[in-house]
């Protein structure tokens, strides 16, 4: 989608014009506390979950404004049309390894 609108929507594109895409998943944020719960349970879930994740770990809100920062400064001046997944690797695949499906 990125490329299309920096390529399509905007005619005449201005030379200084970048549209990317960031798009995070297993940020530790407030979304996640009904699935985590509360209390000891919630450091057990939050294991479990970071157990499968590929980095063994959630991201941080301040490692995804460090992309977006990165991607406004002049460093990235040649960056457009990108889709930039922070997810610790989640839509590489899992950690974990595969098993059965089911009792047979």
């Amino acid at each position: 989608m990125p490329t299309h609108i920096a390529g399509d929507k905007v005619s005449p594109c201005p030379a200084d014009l970048r549209c990317n895409c960031i798009q995070p998943a297993a940020i530790l944020t407030p979304m996640w506390d009904p699935v985590l719960g509360e209390g000891p349970q919630r450091e057990a879930n939050l294991a479990r979950f970071a157990a499968s994740a590929p980095l063994h770990r959630f991201g941080t809100p301040e490692e995804v404004a460090a992309l977006a920062v990165h991607l406004a400064s002049d460093e990235s001046a040649f960056t457009t049309g990108a889709e930039f997944n922070i997810d610790g690797g989640m839509l590489a695949g899992s950690a974990e390894a595969p098993g059965p499906v089911g009792d047979s």
